[in-house]
């Protein structure tokens, strides 16, 4: 992410998710991507294997000045050829619970990123709860890290190859956030609220994963994406269509105001 950025303004249209073709496969996803979490806590948030593009599967396409295809089960996204150009994919109808324990299960492969910034990454994933309050991890080819704050610094980090394609699990609770990859913990910490910068930030329920910065370029490729929470609850789909309106068109403006230091 950036300091004298827009995180962006254009974004296509949303479409109907398709529906699965079978309930075998539904949990099937859910369990090569659950990470030991119980499926019966699960909801499956992308599906590739489908061979659509996640805009069909209710997500948003953010500020798409890269490409986007479906190949051999993988979502490929790539803002690279400029670091100007910003893609990405997000949404707000899911129930992000950080008191009973939300995780955002998800596979993902760097293919190439470059920053002209110490602090920004060419591909990054945002998870905020139901009071704003969540944390923003750039991927770099041999390290991940954490947004500081609202000043969106380097903060902790860990070295690790994103170049394979892995599971993650990114969890809030309890006021931390902990992302790891299969048996290994890779960060954790205090839990961020972003939302003095205004605009996006002030979001609730927000999961967003791409490239929103003007310093960087990425080309990735992103598997099954799905949500659990934590003992006793389940995933709750709360899509509100006035809700969302407001917020896309708080996407709009914020090409105007979005502004870090570089």
């Amino acid at each position: 992410m950036s300091a004298q950025q827009q995180f962006h303004q254009p974004w296509s249209h949303i479409m109907n998710a398709p529906a699965f073709s079978s309930s075998c496969r539904r949990w099937l996803a859910i369990g090569a991507l659950a990470l030991g979490a119980s499926v019966a806590h699960a909801d499956v948030l992308y599906d590739p294997s489908t061979q659509t593009l996640p805009s069909q599967q209710d997500w948003v396409m953010v500020d798409f000045l890269g490409t986007a295809q479906v190949q051999n089960g993988l979502f490929n996204l790539s803002s690279t050829g400029s670091n100007s150009l910003k893609s990405g994919i997000a949404r707000t109808d899911q129930t992000i619970d950080s008191d009973t324990g939300t995780t955002l299960n998800f596979s993902f492969q760097t293919v190439s990123e470059s920053h002209a910034n110490a602090n920004r990454a060419g591909f990054s994933v945002i998870l905020l709860d139901s009071e704003h309050r969540g944390i923003e991890l750039g991927f770099w080819a041999t390290q991940i890290w954490a947004q500081s704050g609202a000043d969106f610094l380097h903060a902790e980090s860990a070295s690790f190859n994103t170049t394979l394609l892995r599971n993650y699990s990114l969890t809030l609770q309890d006021g931390f956030y902990s992302l790891s990859s299969g048996a290994t913990t890779l960060l954790t910490g205090a839990m961020r609220d972003y939302s003095s910068f205004g605009s996006v930030y002030t979001q609730t329920n927000f999961i967003y994963m791409g490239d929103n910065t003007s310093s960087a370029q990425g080309s990735v490729k992103i598997g099954a994406i799905g949500l659990t929470t934590g003992s006793g609850g389940t995933v709750s789909s709360v899509p509100e269509p006035a809700t969302l309106a407001l917020w896309l068109g708080a996407l709009g403006l914020l090409g105007a105001r979005r502004r870090r230091l570089n």
